[in-house]
């Protein structure tokens, strides 16, 4: 005998279908309180949303994530259906989850999810606020919404024992790397955060500036010429903990003398961080932050974290 709660959770997912754009699930539409059923399979495609999923208690009902997907530990253990450019949709398809969730930046693989029929929730985690938003909407999903309410409340506490107050003082101008390209090895083009980026308001809770804040680009291409007139106070590059380490900091320090007079080289504010973390815009956001903070307030300056 089919339970009620069963039978709800099938009715409540029609109706989903029928608010929704195509595949695409409007967040605000999902509303359960119920928990789901035995079976409930997802697939993510996103090692934020895997966190979230785990941070929910809801690990054991991922049943595919990405390569990439390596917090907690024990989603490094869960079938993998690829990259992030690489996504074995087949696979998913073999696995036939309730839901594959993506983020706003797998566009790419919707059209191909539509025509094998995969349901999808895609959800935005371009800011530290979205990012809470989307735990809101997969505590929904999962069944689990006062748990999603009670994480987000936690997340905010914390955000504001790490968030500066205005004052008038001047804020540090900061410029954050992300990455180069020293295919040639000139180092002429460097990858760095602007202003639409999830790491602007972190920044600006900490008590920074960003230096190219005005940028239109998310994540807009510097030359070294470009960050010696931008002057920043505060240089910080952050790599992953799968990269070989190397200080590419130092690198380009060395290779154009005319760095010797940007702030941050003569105050010896540069940082060299090294940590996947930094590179996942997900529930662990306050870790970043507080990293920010850590760095903006300093008093030894010339460290390398």
């Amino acid at each position: 005998m089919i339970q009620k709660n069963s039978i709800a959770w099938v009715l409540l997912a029609l109706c989903f279908m029928l608010i929704a754009l195509g595949n695409i699930f409007i967040h605000e539409g999902i509303q359960s309180s119920l928990p789901p059923p035995p079976d409930f399979k997802i697939v993510s495609l996103s090692p934020a949303l895997t966190e979230i999923a785990f941070l929910l208690g809801q690990g054991d009902k991922l049943a595919g994530v990405t390569r990439f997907c390596k917090y907690p530990a024990e989603a490094q253990s869960l079938p993998h259906v690829g990259g992030f450019y690489d996504v074995n949709l087949e696979m998913i398809a073999h696995i036939n989850p309730q839901y594959v969730l993506i983020t706003t930046s797998h566009h790419a693989h919707i059209p191909k999810l539509k025509e094998l029929n995969i349901p999808y929730v895609q959800l935005d985690i371009d800011s530290p606020e979205n990012i809470m938003n989307s735990i809101l909407t997969l505590g929904s999903l999962f069944g689990v919404p006062e748990k999603a309410e009670e994480q987000v409340r936690l997340l905010r506490e914390e955000t504001e024992r790490y968030t500066v107050p205005v004052t008038g003082l001047a804020a540090p101008k900061v410029l954050i790397i992300i990455g180069n390209d020293d295919k040639a090895g000139d180092y002429n083009k460097w990858y760095v955060v602007g202003g639409d980026s999830f790491y602007t308001p972190l920044l600006n809770r900490a008590g920074g500036i960003n230096v190219v804040a005005d940028s239109r680009a998310a994540y807009p291409i510097l030359s070294p010429e470009n960050i010696i007139t931008l002057n920043p106070d505060i240089i910080i590059e952050l790599i992953p903990g799968t990269r070989t380490a190397f200080n590419s900091l130092d690198t380009i320090v060395g290779r154009f003398p005319s760095f010797s007079m940007v702030a941050a080289v003569k105050n010896k504010r540069l940082y060299t961080l090294e940590s996947d973390f930094l590179l996942i815009p997900g529930p662990r956001f306050n870790k970043i932050l507080a990293t920010f903070h850590d760095i903006l307030h300093d008093a030894n300056t010339g460290n390398t974290l």
